[in-house]
């Protein structure tokens, strides 16, 4: 998802630079992480159920808490929210030519990307396993500061803007 976002942020730049191929990866690329973000809940719900919880989509997918009893609640929270939102996020950026309303207001909702990132990455330090080892902890950070990064640029340029 860094390297959509990457991407994303500065696809016009992108397709100057390296040519319309760049586009077509982004798409292939986004189709393929979102693959990879739907079926993580899926293992998820599986491993529940064959460690004796049972089988509980709703907790899986729904389960959303504000007030949460424990902090591991919360951080699914988290990542429960985050797939919501990038479920949204690309179906619009799919059916960005679908209808006159999707044409005009695609990019709005493709902009929940960044903020899904942010939850992944709240969601992904908590609880994630592989957190824990070097190599990935330090491209996680990098990666995070860097997202943190062009959404910092983005809003500026934004407020510059109005």
């Amino acid at each position: 998802m860094f390297t959509q976002i990457i991407l994303g942020s500065n696809m016009p730049k992108w397709i100057e630079k390296y040519g319309p191929w760049i586009f077509k990866f982004h798409i292939f690329e986004g189709i393929l992480t979102y693959v990879l973000i739907f079926l993580h809940p899926i293992f998820f719900m599986l491993s529940r159920y064959f460690a004796g919880h049972g089988f509980d989509p709703f907790f899986t997918y729904i389960d959303v808490c504000i007030l949460c009893s424990t902090k591991y609640d919360l951080y699914y929270t988290f990542g429960r929210v985050a797939f919501w939102l990038v479920t949204i996020a690309v179906f619009a950026g799919l059916f960005r030519t679908g209808t006159p309303f999707m044409r005009v207001h695609w990019r709005k909702f493709h902009i929940l990307n960044y903020v899904a990132f942010l939850l992944i990455g709240v969601h992904g330090l908590s609880l994630g396993t592989d957190f824990t080892s070097m190599p990935f902890f330090a491209f996680a950070l990098v990666a995070y500061i860097a997202v943190l990064g062009i959404v910092v640029v983005k809003l500026a340029s934004l407020l510059k803007k109005a």
